[in-house]
């Protein structure tokens, strides 16, 4: 009796934790996609303090999805115009000797059409498009990742909302841009 009291619990019990741990897959469906060659830097790789790092993003709105034929028209799909991204900025710490997360204050963000970290749909090109750069204040050793930059619609927690992972597989810009900044 004992054994099936114990049994019967435990269904239960899974039973519970089956119901919590369902989803609904197009709600919750954010595809997985690599774009070639998204950003690019405009200047060198030794800089002065006081040098802006410039850096150009572009990607079409219509994208390779693994798994289908036909292209994924991320405009479509998200009814986004504009995506917002967050590069990963690092300086080398001289008591870790690793690179370690840098936060960047607003005002030493550049662009030229005042909006950072934001790639705005070019209705012209059916690109998104976005430059901008970061004024640096400080001498170091610095990294600028963008391995696995995800790119979030401004429509978050709706079905329309996607994510895109954006890795830059370039021979000319690394997925991360190390450098040096100098007095």
């Amino acid at each position: 009796m004992k054994k099936s009291v114990v049994c019967i619990l435990g269904l239960m019990g899974l039973t519970v934790i089956a119901c919590f741990s369902g989803y609904d897959d197009d709600y919750y469906h954010y595809p997985w996609i690599t774009i070639a060659d998204a950003f690019t830097f405009e200047n060198e790789k030794n800089y002065q303090v006081g040098d802006t790092i410039i850096f150009t993003l572009s990607f079409s709105r219509y994208l390779d999805e693994d798994g289908y034929d036909n292209k994924l028209d991320i405009y479509e799909t998200s009814n986004s115009k504009a995506f917002f991204y967050s590069p990963d900025f690092r300086k080398l710490s001289i008591f870790s000797n690793s690179y370690e997360g840098v936060f960047v204050k607003e005002e030493l963000f550049y662009s030229p059409n005042e909006t950072v970290n934001v790639a705005r749909l070019n209705t012209g090109t059916n690109t998104y498009e976005s430059r901008m750069g970061i004024i640096l204040v400080e001498e170091g050793e610095y990294s600028l990742s963008f391995d696995a930059v995800n790119f979030n619609s401004n429509t978050p927690y709706y079905s329309e909302h996607i994510e895109v992972n954006i890795t830059n597989f370039s021979k000319d810009t690394p997925e991360t841009h190390y450098f040096r900044v100098g007095e």
